[in-house]
């Protein structure tokens, strides 16, 4: 009995496959079809797990696009299919905080896993992961080129705007303010917005931080100093969303 995940994001699609253990998955670009992205990144999953498409049985659908896939046998929330998701790889978690390429969330979940609240920014691009990856390139750098860079004391930024950041940070840096506290200053900027909109909830900890800019060091570092707490991350952060959907594809079945 193999079942599928389907997350399918503004920026990224995320297939996950399910035995009767975990096979693993594939993460593709969305862009320019959703329904394409969705059949290439589970072709993608199943290639790794050495298994035939026709071989799945069930396919469960979420993110924004999740009704463009029509092959999907349902469709669910993504806030359900994270929460399904966490709950399975960290039992004792009791928030999620989800920050992707172009909207964040933050969930509250009770001692069963279950979502007892949630809040959503999906309004303002700034401190999602679309916000810094056209603002660091203007800066001339990459997601690819942060590792590069050393931690720094994060430079204050006075906008939390995405339309006027970028000519901020070239301005601090034409003023020779060091490019990594530049960075850094971003990276606390998207802490801050991300920990302001959490605080709407009754968040508690422990807290896993998901999405593709929990790949980034430089993200989880100042989460953890922004709530002053430590933040679980998941060995592969951008597929709990598909693992919760695959997840309840196969207690439909």
């Amino acid at each position: 009995m193999i079942v599928a995940g389907l997350d399918i994001g503004s920026t990224t699609t995320k297939a996950y496959l399910i035995s009767e253990k975990p096979l693993g998955g594939a993460v593709l670009p969305t862009a320019p079809s959703p329904s394409k992205a969705a059949k290439k990144a589970l072709e993608a999953a199943c290639s790794r797990s050495s298994i035939e498409p026709e071989a799945i049985l069930r396919i469960v659908a979420t993110g924004y696009g999740r009704k463009a896939f029509l092959p999907a046998s349902a469709c669910i929330s993504e806030i359900t299919a994270q929460a399904k998701g966490i709950s399975f790889l960290f039992p004792k978690a009791r928030s999620i905080l989800d920050i992707g390429g172009q909207d964040s969330k933050a969930i509250a979940l009770n001692e069963r896993g279950e979502v007892q609240d949630f809040v959503m920014n999906d309004k303002c691009a700034a401190g999602t992961g679309r916000f810094l990856e056209f603002t660091l390139h203007s800066l001339g750098i990459s997601f690819e080129q942060l590792p590069k860079l050393a931690d720094a004391e994060p430079y204050p930024l006075n906008t939390t705007c995405a339309v006027f950041a970028q000519s901020e940070v070239v301005s601090l840096l034409s003023s020779e303010v060091p490019l990594p506290a530049i960075v850094a200053g971003l990276f606390w900027q998207m802490a801050t917005k991300a920990k302001n909109m959490a605080s709407r909830l009754r968040l508690a900890f422990p807290l896993v931080f998901t999405g593709g800019m929990a790949r980034l060091s430089q993200a989880r570092n100042a989460l953890s100093r922004s709530f002053q707490e430590e933040i679980l991350i998941p060995p592969e952060p951008q597929l709990t969303a598909a693992i919760g959907a695959a997840l309840l594809a196969k207690e439909h079945i």
